[in-house]
């Protein structure tokens, strides 16, 4: 899956329903500078563009579209799991409690906050995006953390400059990361534990918006 635009300065990915996502291409106009255009494109399971529309914002009147703020889902979807973290010395611990049998492991700890978190369906897995303080590796800011809740431990872990936004479709985990500096979609097939695709294009895209 490939989108090519030499003006594209950002792209976003959001589910529409169980077969179909949307990927936004957002640009500003060649002539006018302040409005930026935005075509949406309707993509079902197997690839294939359905529809495409395409939308404008004058930013010198209503600015453009901010992603609300997400706050970390603490329980699963059908409430068997609770995600429990706990600050002590700036230090965060990240428990997982299993609310059917009355128990708590804890998973990992790290020097930083919790940004982001998102269960599947069958809560079988758990995925924890964390901003990292003080790494002691070179330009590492995030850590994204794969966890399955059956054996109750870490299956994977990426580390890179930030990891922002997380979705998932399927089996497949879509995550903003970075790349020689610029902002792509990485889609990993977490069942198979390879990495599926990646979404690369000039200028950066992101699934909620760009970071640099």
């Amino acid at each position: 899956m490939k989108f090519t635009s030499s003006a594209t300065v950002c792209s976003f990915i959001n589910v529409e329903n169980k077969d179909t996502f949307k990927v936004n291409l957002t640009k500003p106009d060649s002539i006018k500078s302040e409005i930026l255009i935005q075509n949406i494109f309707s993509i079902d399971r197997l690839g294939k563009i359905d529809t495409v529309k395409e939308r404008s914002f004058d930013l010198t009147k209503y600015g453009f579209p901010v992603p609300p703020v997400v706050k970390p889902e603490l329980f699963s979807s059908k409430g068997s799991y609770q995600l429990k973290t706990v600050n002590e010395e700036n230090r965060n611990y990240i428990y997982l409690r299993d609310l059917k049998g009355n128990a708590e492991v804890m998973i990992t700890e790290f020097k930083g906050r919790l940004k982001r978190t998102k269960w599947t369906d069958d809560e079988k897995y758990l995925f924890v995006a964390a901003g990292l303080a003080d790494s002691t590796l070179h330009n590492v800011k995030g850590e994204l953390l794969v966890i399955n809740t059956n054996d109750k431990k870490i299956s994977r872990s990426f580390i890179g400059p930030e990891f922002n936004n997380l979705l998932v479709q399927g089996n497949l985990l879509f995550f903003d990361q970075q790349f020689e500096g610029v902002s792509q979609i990485t889609i990993y097939n977490f069942v198979s534990d390879k990495i599926f695709d990646e979404i690369r294009i000039p200028g950066g895209c992101g699934i909620n918006d760009l970071f640099y």
